[in-house]
């Protein structure tokens, strides 16, 4: 009879570690769909970004340009440092970029991008591994400017 005991504490623990197991393997399938967001503090203010991974494409874009609140951005992440051109021809709001080096530094901003903006294509005087798109008067309301370097802490987020 404790044969029978011991039999069903070690099946027991081989359904505890396979579920354990099968757990862990769909938390890590999880992660990799998961959305990556970051942490922005730059000048006065603190924003949470939607982040989009631009390593493998080396042409120019389009921002998001939708509608957002006062304190969240869209943040594009290049894989290699360029004078990243942005079009603001299919932007609904207005909005401001900011564009900024590998080490976080602004190099070059644009206030209140729109879809009537004239030019419509925004180009930095020189090299930049990130744009960030922020909701309309938001680098003058926080005061964002040329030089500053920006806090960015990213993470992935299931919703």
């Amino acid at each position: 009879m404790g044969g029978g005991k011991r039999r069903d504490k070690i099946a027991g623990a081989i359904v505890c570690l396979t579920v354990l197991m099968l757990l862990f393997a769909i938390y890590n399938i999880a992660m990799q769909y998961a959305a990556i967001k970051a942490d922005i503090k730059l000048g006065s203010g603190e924003f949470l970004a939607s982040v989009e991974d631009m390593s493998q494409n080396s042409a120019d874009s389009s921002m998001e340009m939708g509608s957002f609140g006062n304190y969240q951005a869209h943040m594009l992440i290049y894989g290699s440092d360029s004078r990243w051109t942005i079009s603001s021809s299919s932007a609904k709001n207005a909005v401001d970029i900011v564009w900024l080096d590998s080490s976080h530094e602004v190099i070059y901003m644009v206030q209140n991008a729109s879809s009537t903006s004239a030019p419509s294509s925004f180009t930095p005087r020189s090299n930049a591994r990130y744009v960030v798109e922020f909701p309309s008067g938001s680098i003058q309301k926080n005061m964002i400017d040329i030089n500053q370097v920006a806090s960015i802490v990213t993470k992935r987020s299931l919703w």
